[in-house]
This record gives structure tokens, C-alpha cells and sequence, in this order.
């Protein structure tokens, strides 16, 4: 078995691969998907997806004990997410937080 570096991770073949470029380099993955990072460099998506950008239907936060990973979550539902109107529909989950009201 060989001993795969942080950023890397064992494949069936049991030969060490490159983990995702959108996951942290130092926290590793367990296989080759964006949504097989361990942490990601950038977001998280809500369906566990590292992102290098949060979409416009979203804002970002952050989450763990040390606040560490920066997660995209959806705006409300009463938030204007029509993309075409403007670069991010929300700047929080709530509906005051609105940019543009639906």
C-alpha cells in the first residue's frame, strides 16, 4: 500500500492520485470529485460540492468549531433570484436580506 501525500488519495488500483484542485491541500479528499474533498479551498455547496465561486441563488458564510470552511447557502425564497437582474440575489438566508425582493 503506498502512502499517498495530504493531497492525494488512493485509487482501486491502490496507486496515489491528485485530489481535486478545488480541494484544501492540506486536508485531502477520498477520491477525485469535487465532492470528495475533505475541505475545499473555496466553497462548499450545500450538497457537499466544493466551488470555487457561491452561485447568484446563494450567500456564503462560514461553518465548523473555528469557522474554517466557507459554505454557500441559499438565499429565501422571497429573494429575486433571477440572475439577470444582478450579481447575488441575497447577502443572508433571510428574507430582509434580500437584495431584490421576488
Amino acid at each position: 500500500m503506498p502512502a499517498c501525500f495530504p493531497n492525494q488519495y488512493e485509487n482501486d488500483n491502490g496507486s496515489c492520485q491528485d485530489c481535486n484542485s478545488l480541494c484544501d491541500e492540506s486536508e485531502g479528499c477520498s477520491g477525485p470529485s469535487s465532492s470528495d474533498c475533505e475541505k475545499c479551498s473555496g466553497y462548499r455547496l450545500m450538497n457537499g460540492t466544493c466551488t470555487s465561486m457561491c452561485p447568484n441563488t446563494t450567500h456564503y458564510g462560514h461553518v465548523g468549531i473555528d469557522e474554517s470552511e466557507s459554505v454557500c447557502t441559499e438565499c429565501s425564497p422571497t429573494c429575486n433570484n433571477d440572475s439577470l437582474l444582478g450579481p447575488v440575489a441575497c447577502f443572508g438566508p433571510t428574507p430582509s436580506e434580500c437584495n431584490l425582493c421576488a
